[in-house]
């Protein structure tokens, strides 16, 4: 039988609300079992910020600290989620974890 994993994925969309988080059992082959979930919002400001760098097609300083500040606001999320199921980040054996899309053009 396959090893069974816990597995958390993270989600955030264009609407920038925040995060979703989610906790599954699977052995990555024919087994998922949904065991929690958690949903954490973005401050406004944050949401403000990302806005303003829809678009954006070259690194600039503030993309870069936009980036860090959204990866930091998934692994409070995550921290938090972990709390409230009373687990530790030894009881998780991987994170999916997409980014925030902030330019989309597939012709360039």
């Amino acid at each position: 039988m396959p090893r069974v994993y816990n597995a958390i994925g993270l989600m955030s969309g264009t609407s920038l609300d925040g995060v979703d988080v989610a906790l599954l059992e699977t052995n990555g082959v024919d087994y998922v079992f949904p065991k929690g979930f958690f949903y954490a919002p973005y401050p406004d400001s944050l949401k403000q910020r990302i806005r303003a760098s829809f678009g954006l097609r070259e690194q600039t300083e503030e993309l870069r600290m936009v980036e860090r500040d959204l990866t930091l606001e998934h692994r409070d999320a995550v921290l938090k989620f972990l709390r409230q199921e009373d687990l530790g980040t030894e009881d998780i054996d991987l994170i999916g974890f997409h980014g925030q899309t902030i330019t989309h053009d597939p012709d360039h």
